[in-house]
């Protein structure tokens, strides 16, 4: 699912952008909004369940830790606060993306950097699930933390094209890894 919403993310700002420039904002958001419609509501129909047909819920497993006992743990604190402070990063990142970069280099360019965003996201979420099984996950979440901070200082510093887009790159790897990592370090 996650890998949908990066290839939807590469495709969907340029595609947007265009359509914003050809006919306005308020129509391109108006077709925007049917096209989803029309491409999500058939899919649905063929994958949501009644409910006699979906499983019940399963009883917690042996050895599996309560939600309680594990509020109270340092190690459950360290891994949320740190989260929340990584979530935050890229939402603003992503959430201001467009309006910092089209100053430096026009608006069709920085909707290439977010399609170039999400695409080292997907990568990123490839070589992060790849890692989980041969870095320790402590190390593996520091590391991408390390390097979202790379790419928004990048951002900060860069002055040409290039630097903007290789800072949006790290950044981007970042966001598909630490879409997964707090789930796999509560486990």
């Amino acid at each position: 699912a996650m890998s949908g919403a990066s290839v939807g993310g590469a495709i969907g700002a340029p595609a947007l952008v265009l359509a914003s420039a050809a006919i306005g904002f308020p129509a391109a958001t108006t077709w925007t909004g049917i096209l989803v419609a029309a491409l999500v509501l058939p899919l649905a129909l063929l994958v949501v369940r009644r409910p006699a047909e979906v499983a019940a819920p399963q009883p917690p497993t042996p050895g599996s830790t309560p939600a309680k006992p594990a509020i109270r743990t340092a190690a459950f604190w360290i891994i949320t606060v740190a989260s929340a402070l990584g979530f935050a990063g890229q939402v603003g990142f992503l959430f201001h993306q467009i309006a910092y970069l089209q100053d430096y280099m026009g608006t069709e360019s920085a909707a290439f950097a977010v399609s170039l965003t999400v695409g080292t996201a997907f990568v990123g979420r490839l070589v992060a699930g790849a890692l989980t099984t041969r870095v320790r996950l402590h190390w593996l979440s520091a590391g991408a933390f390390v390097t979202q901070a790379a790419g928004f200082g990048l951002l900060l510093v860069a002055e040409t094209p290039a630097g903007l887009y290789a800072g949006c790159a790290l950044a981007g790897f970042v966001v598909g890894a630490v879409t997964m990592l707090p789930a796999l370090l509560i486990r």
